[in-house]
């Protein structure tokens, strides 16, 4: 799969069981394709980067992510290392 495709962004992760978090209940991550200005915030911010791209692009907040299956998190993970990989930016930003 090639991250440039914008169908690689129409994905559902499911959370079974749902998460919750401050009264509100979260059953998926739906991610979007990521602004260049949230690419280079994920790369500024290191190993975090992966946790702050699944909560900014799919609005889940990053407290009820920290609650996710483990394998549903690496997938994610996965999908978003994926489409920083293929864009290194070479320019402007380490």
């Amino acid at each position: 799969m090639d991250g440039s495709d914008l169908a690689y962004w129409n994905q559902t992760l499911v959370f079974d069981p749902a998460l919750e978090w401050q009264g509100k209940t979260y059953d998926q991550l739906k991610l979007r394709e990521p602004t260049y200005g949230e690419v280079l915030e994920a790369k500024r911010r290191g190993d975090d980067g992966d946790l702050y791209l699944a909560s900014t692009l799919s609005g889940v907040p990053l407290q009820a992510l920290v609650k996710a299956p483990a394998s549903v998190m690496f997938e994610a993970a996965e999908i978003i290392s994926r489409f920083l990989d293929k864009r290194q930016l070479r320019r402007g930003a380490t």
